[in-house]
């Protein structure tokens, strides 16, 4: 079991994702806006070559083994992103990642004129996001910020800060943070704000990783979390839906039936769910509903302007609203 509770860890998370790792100066404070831009850095423009006037191909790059049409968050993505294509009258390519295993590789096949921008979700660490800065195309990286290269994601930050004020209203001091296992940008981002926020309210926040494949309490997170003791929270917060569900399921498998009275669960995606992550009736998971659709479509829109010469905006957020179930 490892549990963390520190009142500065909002701050540390915040710093690495505030101008360290990337280097792009993300912002965790105030969002309530549109669809926006950062003018922090100066716009990238493409110059339209014969080749990109004339592909009608758009390259989408993953680091997932595999596409799942059956994970929502994966779904909506990529659901956008043919939307956008057939709107602007392109067609969608997944590139293999397996073949590209070198930079090399990735810039030949950016400079072979068989896609006219590419599409990038790429994990923590891949090495191939450091050849996509200077690559001789249009290329946008979706929900997760790469070094240099532009992004479209949700207002995470906004999300986590509207998770804690909610939990807060409902009267909850203390709260179990579930977090991600792998160090996923926007993760992090809403994880941050959601501390920030709750530690400017006087919030108690515990973080604990979950058990992975699928996200899971281990028995002695479990038993340390029913105890009945002081102090004890009241409220656990998924970093996404999806660990939510999974988890709001185990605790109903444990006997807590009274939900939210003895323990609210709040998640992130506000996505329509597969039937196997479905929950049991009659609970609805309060949720931050984030449009991943819209994002895969803005993304094709920013990318169908870059080849006609457009500048691309560095980072563009889509905003979030709280999405209220009876979990809280």
């Amino acid at each position: 079991m490892t549990i963390q509770t520190e009142p500065l860890l909002a701050a540390k998370v915040a710093a690495e994702y505030n101008g360290g790792v990337t280097g792009w100066g993300y912002d965790v404070g105030p969002s309530l806006r549109p669809p926006q831009t950062s003018g922090k850095h100066p716009r990238r423009v493409w110059r339209p070559t014969r080749l990109t006037a004339t592909c009608r191909t758009i390259g989408l790059l993953s680091s997932l083994p595999q596409v799942s049409v059956t994970a929502p968050f994966q779904a909506h993505l990529l659901d956008g992103l043919q939307h956008g294509c057939q709107q602007h009258g392109y067609d969608l390519l997944l590139v293999n990642r397996a073949r590209y295993e070198s930079a090399a590789a990735l810039v030949e096949l950016l400079s072979s004129g068989q896609l006219a921008a590419l599409v990038c979700y790429l994990r923590p660490g891949d090495p191939l996001a450091s050849s996509l800065a200077a690559a001789p195309l249009p290329v946008m990286t979706l929900a997760g910020a790469l070094p240099g290269v532009p992004c479209v994601t949700v207002d995470n930050a906004r999300g986590g800060r509207l998770q804690a004020q909610h939990l807060w209203e409902r009267g909850h001091r203390q709260v179990l943070y579930i977090t991600s296992p792998i160090p996923l940008y926007a993760a992090l981002v809403r994880q941050a704000a959601f501390l920030a926020e709750a530690e400017r309210r006087g919030q108690r926040v515990t973080l604990v990783q979950a058990a992975p494949d699928p996200a899971h309490l281990d028995e002695a997170t479990l038993d340390w979390l029913l105890r009945d003791a002081p102090g004890q929270p009241t409220a656990l917060v998924g970093w996404s839906d999806g660990t939510a569900r999974l988890l709001l399921a185990q605790l109903i498998a444990h006997g807590v039936t009274a939900i939210p009275e003895q323990l609210a669960v709040v998640g992130f995606d506000g996505l329509p769910v597969h039937p196997a992550l479905t929950l049991p009736s009659p609970w609805t998971l309060t949720s931050i509903a984030a449009p991943w659709h819209a994002v895969g479509v803005h993304c094709i829109d920013l990318l169908a302007g870059a080849i006609a010469g457009q500048p691309l905006p560095n980072l563009t957020e889509l905003p979030v609203k709280l999405l209220v179930g009876n979990t809280t």
